[in-house]
């Protein structure tokens, strides 16, 4: 697993960026309303890193590895934030020390328990039973609706809605990626919301460009190699014009290049498609089992 991606990492970088020793002190000669705006910010700061960390985990595909141990990994964030919140009780201002223990509430603890917990329990548990092949469809899982939404930064509110459409895209890839066009829909509304995101940069274009690669994928065995008798499909969004749904339009990162290959041999649309799957097996064939994994044959 990358190392930036492993829990004891995140928490160190949480620690010296965002709460260091005596981090809610105010320190002398600063006024106190000067000095509020840095200890909220911190505070912010570190749950946004939180989602970054969740956000690539899902799109980097690492969660599959371990999957029984990120229960265990979202309670080592949680026991370190509550030792980092029993910093705020020493704060003398009453006023500020509410305020604080408020945002550290709504914006860290809320926000991990009710939405990346809920969505990465379920998400493994449905992960397992895939795995297991074990005969079982989810119908679905109820969970009570908390009674005080709370007061989230809305610039984290923009982090949590992009770790939603993550966790929809990896569900979809995971137990919904049949040969439909509902799921093209799905797909095409997806990458709407994700250019709608107020996000780093970077990282809106990771799950954009995880998107499109799905979606050109699905496209890919929808039409099979019969593309001129396939109907046209076509979507709109906002009252603009009709845009037609066509391989050439969906343009991928020059990284997934040679898995677009890999897909047009596995669905028949090169002329050597066959030496070319045969090729394909002797190379995974030939693997290590002690390596054996779905990358890319060097």
């Amino acid at each position: 697993m990358d190392r930036s991606l492993d829990v004891q990492f995140l928490i160190l970088y949480l620690k010296e960026n965002h709460f260091k020793q005596g981090w809610a002190k105010v320190p002398a000669g600063i006024k106190l309303d000067d000095y509020k705006e840095v200890l909220v910010y911190n505070i912010i700061s570190a749950s946004i890193e939180i989602f970054k960390f969740y956000l690539l985990l899902f799109l980097s595909g690492e969660y599959i590895v371990i999957p029984e141990n990120n229960d265990n990994d979202i309670d080592k964030i949680v026991e370190f934030l509550r030792e980092e919140a029993d910093e705020i009780e020493k704060v003398r201002s009453q006023k500020l020390k509410l305020e604080l223990q408020s945002k550290f509430q709504d914006n860290l603890f809320f926000t991990i328990e009710e939405i990346i917990k809920l969505n990465i329990v379920y998400f493994n548990r449905d992960l397992t039973t895939q795995l297991d092949l074990d005969y079982k469809k989810g119908l679905f899982r109820g969970n009570k609706l908390s009674e005080r939404i709370g007061d989230i930064d809305e610039g984290l509110m923009q982090y949590i809605e992009a770790f939603r459409l993550v966790i929809s895209l990896t569900r979809l890839e995971h137990f919904l990626f049949s040969a439909s066009q509902k799921l093209i829909k799905d797909l095409l509304v997806i990458e709407k919301q994700i250019h709608y995101l107020s996000i780093e940069e970077k990282l809106k274009k990771a799950i954009s460009v995880k998107a499109s690669f799905l979606l050109k994928k699905l496209i890919y065995r929808l039409k099979g190699k019969d593309l001129d008798s396939s109907p046209t499909l076509i979507y709109a969004f906002n009252q603009e014009e009709d845009v037609s749904v066509e391989l050439d339009k969906i343009q991928l990162d020059s990284n997934l290049e040679r898995w677009e290959h890999l897909i047009k041999v596995h669905y028949g649309y090169i002329s050597n498609f066959k030496q070319e799957q045969r090729k394909r097996r002797k190379e995974i064939e030939n693997k290590e089992n002690s390596n054996y994994c779905y990358a890319l044959a060097s």
